[in-house]
């Protein structure tokens, strides 16, 4: 398979350090690496992309992150249903646990996760907390995974809208993470396969993305010539709103299945 990749991180203007790690193939790229943005093109049987938002205040949300990216990467062979993937994520969490056993002051680091996984035609999707992946239409964004947070719950109850979720008090309050807490309870998890094809285009995001800009003006960001561009123009807008978060994406577009 054939796929062009753009990817961008950045800490944003109010964050002292950068929680959010990105997983391109067989690379996890955290903000203290360089380059913090590029394009590169892919082709292999199996491609794996993911981003993570690290929790846990200084050093330690990125810790989770990039832990949880680790044993993802290093798991992507084994990755071919749901519960191939749900071991994948007890892994994580054990991981995270271990953490937290050995440096007491990290109880409660964690991390939020959404990949993506492109095998044999068809796109694995598995995805816990409120990053997000869309897909990329003729310059339209459609949200593909579903938040495990209180403010999903309020617009599936009618109770809200798509844009009232990214100002709502309790945007951030998650119903689902990868944590390392100590208890056996696993998070819960939204898996699907989606058939792949040529010309299919994808998003990843963290939600210092989806918080800071509606999904109109990300839609009309992705009026721009090229990936990079299209991720350049996210990034100014939400730098002009005040980047109060870190934000990372992802872009993939499939040249040949």
């Amino acid at each position: 398979m054939k796929v062009l990749c753009s990817y961008l991180t950045h800490i944003g203007k109010v964050r002292e350090n950068n929680e959010d790690s990105i997983l391109v193939n067989t690379e996890i790229i955290p903000y203290k690496d360089h380059p913090w943005q590029n394009t590169l093109l892919f082709d292999e049987k199996i491609l794996l992309y993911a981003v993570a938002d690290g929790m846990g205040g200084h050093a330690k949300g990125e810790l989770a992150s990039q832990t949880v990216l680790e044993v993802v990467k290093n798991s992507s062979n084994e990755i071919n249903d749901e519960e191939n993937v749900k071991n994948i994520i007890f892994n994580a969490k054990i991981c995270l646990d271990d953490i937290a056993n050995t440096e007491p002051n990290s109880i409660g680091l964690g991390s939020t996760l959404t990949a993506l996984l492109l095998k044999e035609k068809r796109g694995i999707i598995f995805h816990i907390g409120d990053s997000r992946l869309y897909s990329l239409n003729e310059n339209s964004l459609k949200r593909i995974t579903k938040d495990h947070s209180l403010v999903q719950n309020l617009l599936d109850n009618g109770l809200i809208d798509e844009d009232e979720m990214r100002t709502h008090p309790i945007k951030n309050i998650l119903t689902s993470a990868l944590i390392g807490d100590y208890r056996e309870k696993m998070p819960e998890i939204f898996y699907e396969e989606i058939p792949i094809k040529k010309g299919d285009q994808f998003l990843l995001c963290t939600d210092g993305v989806w918080e800071s800009l509606s999904l109109a003006e990300m839609e009309e960001c992705m009026i721009q010539e090229n990936q990079q561009e299209k991720l350049n123009s996210i990034l100014e807008r939400v730098l002009y709103y005040g980047a109060r978060d870190n934000l990372s994406m992802i872009l993939l577009e499939i040249l040949e299945t």
